[in-house]
């Protein structure tokens, strides 16, 4: 199977494809994980460890998906305010860059299945947030509630929305590298308004 850098880079621009060799991102193993870590947002080094030293293919996937997650960190979305929820399709860009390479090398019926069962699990987790939340509102916190929250709908919304640009430009490479660029600048800082310029809601 290709490299995940080979496949992803037709779909960048040279300043997004500039932004990740600048990113000097490094590869490395820990055999006491399960699964990938990744550095976050402000780490001193851009860092991808996987669960054992050679790199196997499903672990590709991973890299694609880090690589999309260092784009999208450029212009944070910014946190949700009264009119609508900016910062739902935070992680539609690492989800597309991953989309893009498991379809590319022949693997795209993967992308959804293992997606699909995490949501899966955070929708029965959520359940039960809320029912604690909704028996003992008056002495919780709501903000917090509200934070909470969208740790389960960041996934949700993205994922609904990179479907959706499956079904509709998957085929169309220079619609698809117009709307990498757009996420990865996201100029107002609100993906939302990418998405909705495309039809796209969730």
């Amino acid at each position: 199977m290709e490299s995940p850098i080979k496949v992803i880079t037709p779909y960048l621009t040279d300043e997004a494809v500039n932004y990740l060799n600048d990113c000097n991102i490094q590869l490395a193993h820990n055999n006491f994980i399960k699964d990938t870590i990744y550095s976050s947002y402000g780490d001193e080094e851009n860092i991808i460890i996987f669960p054992t030293k050679v790199m196997k293919e499903r672990y590709k996937r991973d890299l694609a998906f880090y690589m999309g997650d260092l784009l999208r960190r450029v212009n944070l979305d910014l946190l949700p305010s009264d009119y609508d929820i900016r910062c739902q399709y935070s992680d539609v860009l690492p989800l597309l860059l991953e989309y893009i390479f498991l379809r590319d090398t022949g693997k795209g019926e993967e992308f959804s299945s293992r997606h699909l069962h995490d949501l899966n699990l955070n929708a029965k987790h959520y359940v039960k947030m809320f029912e604690r939340f909704d028996k003992y509102k008056d002495i919780l916190n709501k903000d917090s509630f509200l934070r909470n929250t969208l740790v389960y709908l960041v996934p949700l919304s993205s994922m609904d929305a990179t479907l959706q640009i499956g079904d509709d430009i998957a085929n169309d490479k220079v619609a698809l590298r117009e709307l990498i660029n757009d996420l990865f600048e996201n100029v107002d800082n609100n993906r939302e308004i990418v998405m909705k310029e495309r039809n796209i809601d969730t």
